[in-house]
C-alpha cells in the first residue's frame, strides 16, 4: 500500500507542475509521412479516394489519418 500510494503522490505531483503523463500522440514518422505529402492526400479525398485507401496508400491507420486532417483543419 505505502509503494502504490507513494507512486499516486508522484504522479499528482507531476500532473500539478504541468507534465504530461501517458503515452505520447501519435508517432513521429507517420506525422512526417502525413505532413510531407499533406498536399497529396487531400487531393486525393477531394478526388472521391476513401480516406482508408488513402491511409493505406501512406501506410498508417484511417484513424491516424483522420486525426491529422482535423488536427490540420483546426489549425492546432
Amino acid at each position: 500500500n505505502l509503494i502504490s500510494q507513494r507512486t499516486k503522490e508522484a504522479l499528482a505531483a507531476k500532473k500539478l507542475m504541468g507534465i504530461k503523463l501517458g503515452r505520447p500522440n501519435g508517432s513521429s514518422p507517420k506525422r512526417q509521412t502525413f505532413e510531407k505529402n499533406q498536399p497529396i492526400i487531400a487531393t486525393m479525398i477531394q478526388n472521391g479516394e476513401s480516406i482508408s485507401s488513402v491511409a493505406r496508400q501512406f501506410g498508417m491507420h484511417r484513424n491516424s489519418l483522420r486525426r491529422f486532417l482535423n488536427e490540420a483543419e483546426s489549425g492546432i
